[in-house]
C-alpha cells in the first residue's frame, strides 16, 4: 500500500497591513515499516532521549507538542542538548522529518509532551 502517511502544515499571520497565508502544505509518504507511536512523555530538566516505542531506526515523521502551560522544551541531535534546533514554548507544536534516530530534549521545567512518530 502506498501513501499511508500524510504530513500537513500551514502558516497564517496578519499584522497591520502585512499578511501571509501558506495554505495547507501536504506531503504523502509511503511507509515501509509497520510501527507507529503516539503517547505522552515527561521531558525533564536534564538531557534525556526522546523515545519512539517500537519504532526501530529513524522515524520518517515526528510531531511533538509541548503541553505545558509555562515551561519550554529544547530538542537536539546531541545528548548534551548544547546545539538545539527546536525550541517549543508552552503550547507550541512542531512537525518534521528527524533524519536521525537519536534525538534528545530537556525542559526549562518538567514538561509533559505529546509525541507522534511514524516508522520509515
Amino acid at each position: 500500500m502506498a501513501n499511508e502517511i500524510q504530513l500537513a502544515a500551514s502558516l497564517t499571520a496578519t499584522k497591520n497591513s502585512a499578511a501571509i497565508n501558506s495554505g495547507a502544505q501536504t506531503k504523502l509518504v509511503t511507509m515501509a515499516g509497520v510501527n507507529l507511536y503516539e503517547g505522552t512523555q515527561n521531558c525533564a530538566v536534564t538531557n534525556s532521549p526522546i523515545t519512539f516505542g517500537s519504532i526501530s531506526g529513524v522515524p520518517s515523521a515526528l510531531l511533538i507538542k509541548n503541553m505545558d502551560n509555562t515551561n519550554f522544551v529544547v530538542i537536539s541531535q546531541e545528548p548534551a542538548c548544547a546545539n538545539n534546533f527546536v525550541k517549543l514554548l508552552a503550547g507550541e507544536v512542531c512537525l518534521f522529518p528527524p533524519g536521525i534516530a537519536g534525538l534528545y530534549w530537556k525542559g526549562s521545567g518538567v514538561c509533559t509532551c505529546w509525541v507522534c512518530a511514524t516508522e520509515a
